[in-house]
C-alpha cells in the first residue's frame, strides 16, 4: 500500500480511502453492490488503487472523478484507464483535468455521467452541480442519505476563487435547483472530497451556510477582506466568508 494511503470502512460495502498529502488531505470512496463497484475520485499522488480495491471486492470496477482536479484524478486515475475500468467526467471538467495534469488523453477516454450508478441493491444517482468546476457533479445514495460531494460544496472550507470556478450566482442557482431535487429527504450526511476540513460531520445544515454564504456575498453582506494566493504561478484575488459549518468561502470578486 502507498505509504501516504490509509483505507477505512465508512458502511457496509462502503470505503474511504485517504490520502495524507502534506498539503491538503483528500478523499476517495469504494462503494460496492451486489454486482458491480465504483471507486469516487482517484486521490492525488497515492498509486495502487485498483490493487487495493480488488482486495475488497471482486465486482466489476469503474471510476467516476467528480470534478477536474489534479488532487481527484491524480495518479491513479492512469491505473484504471490500464485496467480497462470504464472512467466517468464530465466533458466541461476534461480541459479543466488536462492543464492541471500538464496531459492529454485521447478522445473517449472519458465517459459522461450517466443519469444514476445501479451497483446492485445500491443506486447513486448522478446530479450535476456546477460552480468549483464547470463540470463538478455529486453522487446521492438516496436510501442511505449519503451525498458523495467532491468539491462541490466545499468539505467545510470551500473554493470559489479559481480560474475556472464558474460565478456565484450561477452556483447558487444551481446549487437550489440540486437541493429540489433532494426532496423528500429531510437530512443527508455529506462525504466529501476532504473530510479533515471539518472537525464534525456535514449534513444538510451544511448546505444551509454554504447558500447563506453565496447569499451574504451577493447581497452585499460580506466583509470585504482582500487578498491574493499565488497558484501555479498564477497571483489569484479572493476574499473569504464563513457561516456556521462553513468555515471559510474562497471567493472571486
Amino acid at each position: 500500500m502507498h505509504e501516504l494511503l490509509s483505507i477505512h470502512p465508512v458502511a457496509e460495502g462502503v470505503w474511504r480511502f485517504h490520502e495524507a498529502s502534506p498539503f491538503s488531505a483528500v478523499d476517495a470512496y469504494l462503494v460496492v453492490g451486489a454486482d458491480r463497484a465504483l471507486m469516487i475520485d482517484a486521490l492525488e499522488s497515492c498509486t495502487g488503487l485498483v490493487e487495493e480495491a480488488r482486495k475488497l471486492t471482486d465486482r466489476p470496477l469503474s471510476l467516476a472523478v467528480t470534478h477536474g482536479h489534479f488532487d481527484h484524478g491524480g495518479a491513479a486515475l492512469d491505473e484504471f484507464i490500464q485496467a480497462g475500468c470504464p472512467v466517468y467526467m464530465e466533458p466541461e471538467d476534461i480541459p479543466v483535468l488536462e492543464e492541471h495534469r500538464h496531459m492529454r488523453w485521447p478522445e473517449g477516454t472519458f465517459l459522461p455521467y450517466p443519469k444514476a450508478f445501479d451497483l446492485g441493491g445500491v443506486k447513486l444517482e448522478a446530479y450535476r452541480l456546477p460552480g468549483h468546476t464547470p463540470g463538478s457533479v455529486v453522487l446521492l445514495d438516496r436510501e442511505n442519505a449519503r451525498l458523495y460531494s467532491g468539491d462541490a460544496v466545499g468539505s467545510g472550507g470551500f473554493w470559489m476563487q479559481l480560474e475556472e470556478c464558474l460565478s456565484l450566482q450561477t452556483f447558487l442557482e444551481n446549487l437550489r435547483a440540486f437541493r429540489a431535487r433532494l426532496e423528500p429527504l429531510a437530512d443527508v450526511t455529506l462525504y466529501p472530497g476532504h473530510i479533515d476540513q471539518s472537525p464534525v460531520p456535514l449534513t444538510t445544515a451544511y448546505l444551509d451556510d454554504v447558500e447563506t454564504a453565496v447569499v451574504d456575498v451577493l447581497e452585499g453582506r460580506a466583509p470585504a477582506n482582500d487578498q491574493v494566493m499565488q497558484l501555479n504561478g498564477k497571483m489569484l484575488p479572493f476574499r473569504i466568508h464563513s457561516v456556521g459549518l462553513l468555515s471559510g468561502m474562497w471567493y472571486k470578486y
